[in-house]
């Protein structure tokens, strides 16, 4: 594979969300710089890719991590902006 070649696949394998071509494309030698996560070799790169994509998709809403019932969530948001303030209390209990 040239150069070249390794670039088209890699960017076809972003483009696609493809972890496998993405992974066809690097070299052995590669390592990703990640702000958050540090550095990523090539042997780490696609457990990397399935939670960076699996962030992007809850970022979106694409999918809901249950780490609340949705009941609650609903009602924390059903609670915002009340406060114990006296010009609030007659709106709270009337």
């Amino acid at each position: 594979m040239t150069k070249s070649d390794h670039l088209v696949a890699y960017i076809e394998g972003v483009k696609n969300g493809d972890g496998e071509t993405i992974l066809r494309s690097l070299s052995d030698s590669f390592v990703l710089d990640d702000p958050d996560k540090g550095q990523i070799s090539k042997d780490g790169f696609e457990s990397y890719f399935v939670k960076f994509k699996d962030t992007v998709a809850y970022s979106r809403g694409s999918i809901c991590r249950t780490t609340e019932p949705p009941r609650v969530c609903r009602r924390l948001q059903l609670l915002r902006g009340w406060s114990y303030d006296k010009e609030n209390i007659g709106k709270i209990f009337t």
